[in-house]
């Protein structure tokens, strides 16, 4: 397997994991998108990639939400 493949697969389990964290029941004031957006940055090579992960995290559930 490749490294971009494999990256990509790890994006998309980190947003939807994150996604559904937001959308299922959790406890006042808990939410992981600050500590998934620190992860995606320190993870991924690109930084501009690492910053809409959260981004597009945030977008995804909102949708659900509103």
């Amino acid at each position: 397997m490749t490294d971009t493949i494999r990256n990509y697969g790890i994006i998309l389990l980190v947003l939807a994991m994150a996604a559904a964290m937001r959308i299922l029941p959790h406890p006042p004031n808990f939410t992981p998108v600050i500590a998934m957006g620190l992860f995606s940055v320190s993870f991924f090579r690109r930084p501009l990639l690492g910053a809409l992960v959260p981004i597009g995290v945030m977008i995804l559930s909102d949708l659900d939400l509103g």
